[in-house]
């Protein structure tokens, strides 16, 4: 088996034996995946084989040369971009025939014949922008065959070896199936085809299959235009007789072999489709003028060339197995010894004298005729059949009388011992009798052919001894299947006249006409109560069936639906009609729905007949109705109260007899409604848009919500106010205050200068009101802060001295608790870490703009209450008072910049580092805590002042600016987060702008006298 094995470069060539040729293209594994480019339209201002300048970037590959131009395509050669291969690629015109384009593709990828090149497996399909296709190949390097063949260099040998290797290729084609039938090229011809070398010898390969389709495909207009192909290569009956093509697609091919072996023989190319040389009889001439006598070879070519293609042999395989019967002039070194030994005996001859030399050497005589009229000695001896040939060797003759009919009948007497040789060609006469004078060879084999247009060929042999032979032609009829009613009848009339009638249609609904006419049929196909169905068989062909398929639609009939003026008819979404009128309908069983306004809709099937009308009565209506279904949704603490409250349920306004309540059935109309639902002691729910089918019940849920009570404090002193002990202000005393229902709540009453009483009120019902009565007593003379004493305000933050201060500081920093009073108070924003914190947790994401309005309103409130004495406030530590705080106390520099990091190795818990277990809540590294974010304030001993997490917990805000005009502030001691020595030393400071907020940031208070600040 041949391969064809790449060049380098992406080029290609065959190798292998001479038997069958494989084209071999490697895979290109790992190239790009293909994407849509544009037309090149700069290539149509290129000539056939010019260069493209600047090569041409066309999805995954580089154009570089313009190869050829036709009607329907480009072809181009470059390189793939991935593996830098030579291809050749053939991109459809946009004018051109894209189906047929198409069409080459996909038999170019599914023929699987050895010596045709294949279509890359990656990149070798696609599509332009513009939906024009293309496909690419590897780039096979050598000549064409039309190049070849005028090469004088090649040997006539070798030519007819590649020739012989091309029909090899074509029988295979011929039997390779596409859609069930062979394929044929249809447009062969030399610049289709490479001549490629490798080491076992030349070998061709087929390029375009532009005009290849299956067998029996007709791809010529009823006009008779051509498709395509090349003048001179295809034959003038394709155009003459299109139909032919249908029968005699092979034939096609064969022609196009023939045309190419003259050039083999002769170097002579069809100059169009009227070259006369390119004839039966002009082939025999350009042959014997340039080759020595052989009748076989000519009468081959001359059956090619004929006009009708039954005369051609019927496949490439068949021609070839005849070209090979034709064996001397294969040979030229057996030529050579047949002309010298030729001479040497015509020399003999003139000598001694032609009867002499006949009768003392016969067996001589006869070698040299023989070798003069085609014979040679090297020659392997040809098989019995073809032993001896009539055109060579005389016989005594017999008359083969015969007699024919009908008349115009065509006869033609075959010798099969001569390779299938036509001995004669005849047309009956009218009277039918025929007398033919035949060679009496004992080794012949006669056979008579005849045939007649509309009739059935007819081949008997021929026995010399026998009497006349009588041969009629039997009239070529076809058949056709009707798949169509049961018990239709079938009408039928041919061309000519002839009229027939078929029927009744079985009940497999399969009827089968037979003995047919060929020609044109026009038919009909009737049945009572149903359509007439007509049409036309236009050339019905013996041999080949038709089949028509043609069921007959029923008649429709007609339904009135007798009932209410606004009853409808529907047949699904479709509104067919309305009562008491004919509504027409296709025969067959209906399911329709009876629709009346206010009633439930009715079901109804009904069988209507061909052709037929039938009449109901609707009745049994019943009124469209719905239910509800209330379903109350209330807090799990007032469920019971919910229970046993009054409800009112109120439809489009109108109250409603609620029994079984949540559900109320069947007597709800159907429609839109709105339901509004009213329970004693929650506030009344309303929903809008209801709807409410028929038989369905619709879900509703109403969320209930109870209405709060009403809490009045009569206080003593009356300007006293009422507090949330939790935090938040409730009201002043001695108004109605609005409190949750059903929740216990603690109340403080406060005035100024009176001390505050707690109240435990108990749940109240919904809507209840409740009276309680508080009197204060006065407080004793308030003592002022000190700078030299404990102080507790009222959030319960303990305050004490700091030396060498004149403020009292928070031994806390400021809890979660804390903050969140001021925020219930005055709505101010505050974002919550992404961890749990407890109530004595550090509030954090606090900026130093929080801190300074909580101080403010804590200033304020205990100001109002009389708790803090005028002169005194709550404020952030300056960052000179938090280092005395944490024990630093001879810091240089003026500014909090230029103290920072001026006190090395001092640390909140003492001078060693890294810190001793339960130093404070630092950084998981330093494993001194066990908490992963913030912890409890106090949760570690305190300093010696007495104040707790002055390091670590969280970073604590200052009041002071980082630097002069910098517009930051300070925060110090470090947080939770924190694990170097540098953020946990005691002189250490880090800055932020005022709005800064984090989750490791807070704050402590410290209370100060206005001379303080």
């Amino acid at each position: 088996m041949r391969t064809l094995t790449p060049f380098p470069g992406g080029a290609s060539a065959l190798s292998g034996s001479a038997d069958s040729v494989t084209v071999h293209v490697d895979r290109m594994d790992s190239l790009p995946t293909n994407v849509q480019p544009e037309f090149p339209r700069s290539l149509g201002n290129l000539a056939d084989g010019e260069a493209i300048s600047p090569p041409l970037p066309f999805g995954p590959f580089t154009l570089r040369r313009l190869v050829r131009r036709s009607q329907m395509s480009l072809v181009c050669e470059g390189t793939h971009a991935a593996s830098n291969r030579r291809v050749a690629v053939k991109l459809c015109l946009p004018q051109a025939d894209r189906r047929r384009f198409q069409r080459e593709i996909e038999l170019t990828r599914r023929i699987r014949t050895t010596g045709v090149i294949k279509i890359l497996d990656h990149d070798g399909v696609g599509e332009t922008l513009d939906r024009c296709p293309y496909y690419a190949t590897l780039w096979i390097e050598g000549p064409t065959l039309g190049e070849f063949l005028q090469d004088d260099a090649p040997t006539l040998e070798e030519k007819l070896e590649v020739f012989e290797q091309l029909c090899t290729i074509m029988g295979q084609l011929h039997h390779e199936r596409w859609d069930g039938q062979p394929v044929t090229h249809r447009d062969l011809k030399p610049s289709n085809i490479k001549v490629v070398m490798d080491a076992d010898g030349r070998r061709p390969v087929l390029l375009d299959w532009g005009l290849a389709c299956a067998e029996g495909a007709n791809d010529l207009t009823l006009t008779g235009a051509h498709p395509g192909g090349t003048p001179g290569y295809y034959p003038s009956w394709s155009l003459n007789h299109p139909r032919w093509v249908k029968t005699y697609g092979k034939c096609w091919d064969v022609y196009s072999l023939a045309v190419i072996l003259v050039e083999v023989l002769t170097k002579a190319r069809p100059a169009g489709n009227d070259d006369p040389r390119f004839t039966p009889t002009g082939v025999r001439a350009l042959l014997r003028a340039h080759l020595p006598d052989n009748r076989r070879l000519e009468d081959l070519l001359a059956r090619c060339f004929a006009s009708h293609p039954r005369e051609s042999p019927p496949t490439a395989e068949d021609f070839l197995i005849e070209l090979r019967a034709c064996r001397d002039w294969r040979r030229s070194r057996a030529r050579k010894w047949r002309y010298a030994g030729a001479a040497m005996l015509a020399g003999l001859i003139l000598a001694v004298g032609h009867e002499v030399f006949r009768a003392a050497a016969p067996d001589a005589y006869q070698a040299l005729i023989s070798r003069l009229r085609g014979k040679e000695e090297e020659t392997p001896p040809l098989p019995a059949n073809l032993a001896r040939d009539p055109q060579i060797i005389s016989w005594t003759n017999f008359t083969l009388r015969l007699n024919v009919s009908p008349v115009g009948t065509q006869v033609r007497v075959v010798n099969h011992r001569a390779n299938g040789l036509v001995v004669t060609n005849l047309t009956a006469p009218p009277t039918g009798q025929m007398e033919i004078l035949l060679p009496d060879d004992p080794d012949a084999r006669y056979s008579v052919e005849a045939f007649l247009s509309g009739y059935h060929p007819v081949t008997q042999a021929v026995d010399p001894d026998s009497g006349p032979l009588t041969i009629r032609l039997e009239k070529l009829r076809g058949e056709v299947e009707f798949l169509t009613t049961a018990g239709a009848f079938i009408h039928l009339r041919h061309e000519g006249g002839e009229a027939r009638t078929a029927g009744p249609v079985p009940a497999a609904g399969k009827l089968r006409v037979q003995s047919l006419d060929e020609g044109t049929w026009d038919w009909q196909i009737h049945l009572a109560d149903h359509e007439t169905n007509s049409g036309r068989i236009a050339r019905l062909l013996s041999g080949r069936p038709e089949k028509v398929e043609r069921p007959l639609k029923p008649l429709p009939g007609r339904l009135s639906v007798v009932g209410q003026d606004t009853l409808t008819v529907w047949a699904g979404a479709n509104r067919l009609g309305v009562a008491n009128e004919w509504i027409p309908l296709p025969a067959g069983t209906h399911d329709l729905t009876l629709r009346r306004p206010g009633f439930r809709s009715q079901s109804l099937r009904v069988d209507i007949p061909p052709n037929r009308d039938i009449s109901l009565v609707a009745s049994n209506w019943v009124v469209e109705a719905g239910s509800l279904r209330i379903t109350m949704d209330v807090p799990a603490a007032a469920a019971e109260c919910a229970a046993k409250a009054s409800k009112r349920l109120l439809l489009d306004g109108v109250p409603l007899t609620v029994n079984g309540f949540p559900d109320l059935k069947g007597n709800v109309g159907v429609g839109t409604h709105t339901v509004r639902l009213e329970v004693a002691g929650f506030a009344p729910m309303e929903q809008t848009g209801v709807q409410v089918r028929d038989a369905e019940t619709t879900e509703l849920r109403f969320p209930l919500q109870p209405l709060p009570a009403r809490l009045t404090i009569a206080a003593e002193p009356a300007h006293a106010e009422v507090y949330r002990v939790s935090g938040g202000k409730l009201g002043p005393a001695g108004t109605a205050i609005e409190i949750p229902a059903l929740e216990p709540l603690i109340v403080e009453v406060q005035a100024p200068g009176y001390r505050s009483e707690q109240r435990r009120i108990p749940p109240l019902a919904p809507d209840s009101a409740k009276l309680e009565v508080v009197k204060l007593q006065s407080l004793p003379r308030l003592v002022p802060p000190s700078p030299s004493r404990l102080w507790t305000n009222i959030l319960s933050m303990i305050f004490v001295p700091v030396p060498g201060t004149p403020v009292l500081f928070s031994i806390w920093e400021t809890r979660v608790k804390d903050y969140e009073q001021f925020v219930e108070e005055t709505g101010r924003d505050w974002p919550r870490p992404r961890f749990d914190q407890g109530p004595t947790h550090p509030a954090v994401n606090v900026s130093w703009v929080d801190g300074k309005a909580f101080c403010k309103w804590l200033t304020e409130r205990e100001h109002k209450l009389g708790r803090l004495p005028a002169g005194w406030e709550y404020r952030l530590p300056t960052d000179a008072e938090w280092s005395l705080a944490v024990g630093l106390i001879n810091e240089r520099g003026t500014t909090p910049k230029d103290k920072n990091d001026k006190t090395n190795n001092v640390y909140p818990w003492g001078s060693h580092w890294p810190p001793l277990a339960q130093a404070g809540n630092y950084s998981s590294l330093l494993k001194v805590d066990s908490f992963e974010f913030t912890s409890p304030v106090g949760s570690f001993a305190p300093n010696r002042f007495g104040l707790c997490d002055l390091g670590g917990n969280v970073w604590e805000w200052c009041e002071d600016e980082y630097h002069w005009n910098s517009g930051t502030r300070v925060l110090r001691g470090g947080a939770w987060d924190c694990g170097h020595a540098v953020n946990l030393a005691s002189g250490s400071r880090h800055r932020e702008f005022p709005g800064y907020r984090d989750e490791v940031a807070g704050f402590r208070v410290v209370l100060a006298g206005f001379s303080s600040r």
